[in-house]
């Protein structure tokens, strides 16, 4: 996101930063607390002065209010304005999350509906984890599939080196083939895995011996991925049927993996999962039963 905001402020747009990873379960807790910190950190951030007291009116609810503020702050000068949204993955498990999601893709949608209007200088940028296409349940209501997209592929074991040297070499390169072979270069796995044994958190036997456990460093990540899959019944038939027993019909639920980032389709047309950690996770805490997947 810096290279991007470093453009948009080169071209003279109006920028403003959220990154949700700093906000705290309280800050979450509530949708119209939740909305009202956005507008007070964005009217901070962009100088904009809102009546609040007059403006932000309970009959209009959250939503509403959250998008009569966007309007009247886009309306506040011709200048674009730019909201960069960091960690966007960290609202995936709030009751809310999707109206919030909701609302940002009816901006995008407004671009057509009122062409040459207001919303045409509003741009939302979102860097988010690829699972958000298991978490959103209306992909009509998703703003993860509209616009322009910028999917970070995996890294290649070149990549994986190359890292490894930038965190001051905390593995060999025998513990480099191990992490690959279990990993495969998914980026957030990789950081993960260097921060973690860069920083002395836990020795690399350790990491590869907790790696697929709730309390191991992947921890949190898997069990996001768990609770989505689990929470849709065709992403958990797709596990169940599809992977379990490869096919080359792609379903809903098959395409919500692809785009999540948990499986791959290979060169065979079949599908396997992306690592051996994401297979052995979810082949172990699934409810459908074992999910028994080659990664070859």
């Amino acid at each position: 996101l810096g290279q991007g905001a470093k453009l948009a402020r080169d071209l003279g747009w109006r920028t403003a930063l959220t990154d949700f990873q700093k906000l705290g379960s309280s800050q979450l807790g509530s949708e119209d607390a939740f909305y009202r910190l956005l507008a007070a950190t964005l009217a901070r951030q962009f100088k904009f002065q809102y009546d609040f007291a007059a403006e932000w009116l309970e009959v209009f609810g959250s939503n509403l209010n959250m998008d009569n503020f966007i309007r009247a702050l886009a309306e506040s000068s011709e200048t674009p304005l730019v909201w960069f949204m960091d960690e966007a993955d960290k609202l995936f498990g709030v009751p809310f999350a999707s109206d919030f999601f909701g609302l940002v893709r009816s901006w995008h949608n407004s671009r057509a509906t009122e062409p040459g209007g207001v919303w045409d200088r509003v741009t939302v940028v979102i860097a988010y984890a690829t699972e958000a296409h298991l978490f959103i349940q209306d992909l009509n209501q998703s703003p993860f599939n509209v616009g322009r997209q910028l999917a970070l592929k995996g890294f290649t074991f070149d990549h994986l080196r190359d890292l490894n040297q930038r965190y001051g070499s905390p593995i060999t390169a025998d513990q480099a083939d191990t992490l690959y072979a279990l990993i495969k270069g998914q980026p957030f796995l990789t950081r993960r895995a260097l921060d973690v044994l860069a920083r002395k958190s836990m020795t690399f036997d350790e990491l590869v011996q907790t790696a697929d456990r709730d309390d191991g460093p992947f921890g949190d990540h898997l069990k996001r991925i768990l609770i989505s899959a689990s929470q849709l019944p065709e992403v958990v038939e797709a596990l169940r049927t599809s992977i379990s027993a490869p096919t080359r019909t792609e379903t809903e639920g098959i395409h919500r993996l692809v785009a999540g980032g948990v499986v791959v389709q290979q060169s065979d047309g079949t599908f396997a999962f992306c690592c051996d950690i994401y297979r052995r996770y979810l082949a172990a805490h699934l409810p459908v039963g074992q999910v028994a997947v080659s990664t070859d």
